[in-house]
């Protein structure tokens, strides 16, 4: 998307309003999805992003809800349940000054970890922006990342966005989490096999690592693992988890 295309202040103010109206009414990652792609993305413009609700407890990230939106796969597969922040100095930053942050491996190489420029690098984030919601003990919280951040627009500019869109997609993150109930019941659908599947994910096994177990090829384990997160309505591996460890 071309700076040309970015919304004037009316405009703006216009896509503020549906986000937050979109947001209030988010129901399950499919309204979240849309809702990042239709309306956000027009404020912010990128290419992927990466919504977490989390716990921190001393050095360490718990992830308890994850939403991606056109997030490259490589990277949601490797999600840890549990991260040491010591290895986030981009998260700590955050953490520590409550204030969006924008990221360029390009200028800010002495900000990243080794594993944050290769994340980056990798999976081709480019420009990234980020920012979230503490709770008032900075205990839990969510951090939205957004990747492929258009070049034109300054910094001034998108730190003041994404601090305007951060509590709605807060609320839109909780919503998502908090709406189970039906999942539970979807939960009932799984098959024995999807089931256990579940359970070797929620161990932290890969998917050639669950294929060797069971005898199967790895195309089999991914095509059940995509059923079976259908069913569940969640769209990861890390929503998977958490929703089996609810009804288990």
């Amino acid at each position: 998307m071309s700076e040309e295309a970015t919304p004037d202040q009316s405009e703006l103010a216009m896509l503020l309003l549906r986000v937050a109206q979109n947001c209030a009414a988010c129901t399950g990652s499919e309204d979240f999805a849309t809702l990042v792609r239709d309306d956000v993305r027009r404020l912010l413009p990128h290419t992927s992003l990466i919504a977490v609700l989390g716990r921190i407890d001393l050095e360490h990230l718990e992830l308890v809800h994850v939403e991606a939106v056109d997030y490259p796969a490589p990277g949601l597969k490797a999600l840890q349940q549990v991260t040491n922040l010591r290895n986030r100095p981009a998260l700590v930053r955050w953490l520590d000054t409550r204030k969006p942050i924008i990221l360029d491996p390009e200028l800010d190489g002495i900000h990243l970890s080794e594993n944050e420029r290769r994340e980056i690098e990798d999976l081709h984030l480019g420009r990234v922006a980020a920012h979230g919601v503490l709770d008032l003990h900075a205990r839990s919280g969510s951090y939205f990342s957004f990747g492929g951040l258009q070049r034109g627009l300054e910094a001034n500019r998108v730190g003041k966005r994404l601090q305007l869109l951060a509590p709605h997609l807060h609320q839109a993150l909780a919503l998502c989490h908090n709406a189970p109930t039906s999942n539970r019941r979807s939960s009932a659908k799984l098959t024995c096999t999807e089931r256990e599947i579940l359970k070797w994910v929620a161990a932290g096994r890969t998917n050639a690592e669950i294929a060797e177990l069971r005898g199967r090829s790895e195309a089999t384990i991914r095509n059940q693992l995509t059923l079976a997160f259908k069913k569940l309505g969640v769209s990861n591996r890390a929503s998977a988890v958490r929703l089996h460890a609810e009804w288990a």
